[in-house]
């Protein structure tokens, strides 16, 4: 392609679809419009004589897959498919805008802190997979179905960071401190051992028939936590 520079432009005229810029010792003649009107695309404008194509460059088919319907500034274009990494100036901040994955991640890790929460219980006891419940202001003991005050859990211990502290998760999907699991079964608070559960319904008087979980997998459970029901 023939660069034509110009130190100063001394003059533009336009005739029969022509532009001829003039200045410095150089003159440049270029066509405006594509022979006979049809929807060509102006490749390059190397001389007075352009060159036309109807198709764009093999460059540029390569980075545009398919272009058949966009909207750009509320104008429809057509569904636009893409072969790449589009990467979004920010978080949405309006409802109709798109998200990005950092802010989709950001969601779904707030959901799941609701459902849990951190302890400071001196000397708690606890192991993962401790059912609890509430024994007083701010102190959690493990729960047990063999009478209604200890039946009453409020959740299972998910972690254990320390003896003095630990969490506990009370929704969800619970996938730490289970095991042997068979899925279907209602998982049930046991009778026998305080924080332990039981896959089947106590059947003596003074018991508490109190289910926790809906077992999915082997070591997997929905926490559901229905109302106890002393027999």
């Amino acid at each position: 392609m023939t660069v034509t520079t110009f130190s100063a432009i001394t003059g533009i005229t336009g005739t029969a679809n022509q532009i001829a810029v003039t200045g410095a010792g150089n003159a440049k003649t270029l066509a405006l419009q594509s022979p006979n009107n049809a929807n060509n695309i102006l490749i390059s404008q190397a001389s007075t004589t352009p060159v036309w194509s109807t198709t764009l460059p093999t460059t540029v088919q390569n980075n545009i897959t398919t272009l058949n319907a966009v909207t750009v500034n509320s104008m429809s274009l057509g569904v636009l498919t893409m072969t790449g990494t589009a990467t979004l100036n920010a978080d949405p901040t309006a409802a109709l805008e798109a998200a990005t994955k950092q802010y989709v991640d950001g969601l779904v890790a707030t959901v799941g802190s609701k459902l849990s929460d951190d302890v400071t219980q001196a000397a708690h006891g606890f192991v993962v997979g401790d059912v609890l419940y509430m024994q007083g202001a701010g102190t959690f003991a493990k729960a047990q179905a063999d009478a209604a005050a200890t039946s009453e859990a409020v959740g299972i211990v998910t972690a254990v960071a320390d003896i003095n502290t630990f969490t506990y998760t009370f929704g969800g999907l619970i996938t730490t401190g289970l095991a042997l699991l068979t899925p279907g079964d209602v998982l049930y608070l046991s009778t026998s051992t305080a924080g332990d559960i039981q896959n089947s319904a106590p059947s003596s008087a003074g018991e508490v028939i109190k289910p926790l979980m809906d077992a999915i997998s082997a070591t997997t459970a929905v926490w559901v936590n229905h109302l106890g029901i002393e027999i």
